[in-house]
């Protein structure tokens, strides 16, 4: 006896995620991935304001 074998194409994948339109998939990805590297710089910029007790302005301008 043989299992059925089906086989998955990438918008069969995009749909099933939700998407239907795959580009609409991929820009959502780039601005998931953006919003995680500005998360992290704006942590950063937290990080030295606190340990130089200053503002980026005050920063910049040294």
């Amino acid at each position: 006896m043989q299992t059925p074998v089906r086989s998955y194409t990438a918008q069969d994948v995009f749909n099933a995620l939700g998407y239907a339109d795959p580009m609409l998939a991929a820009r959502q990805q780039a601005r998931m991935v953006l919003l995680g590297r500005l998360a992290h710089y704006e942590a950063e910029t937290q990080y030295l304001q606190a340990k130089w007790h200053c503002t980026l302005d005050e920063m910049r301008a040294l």
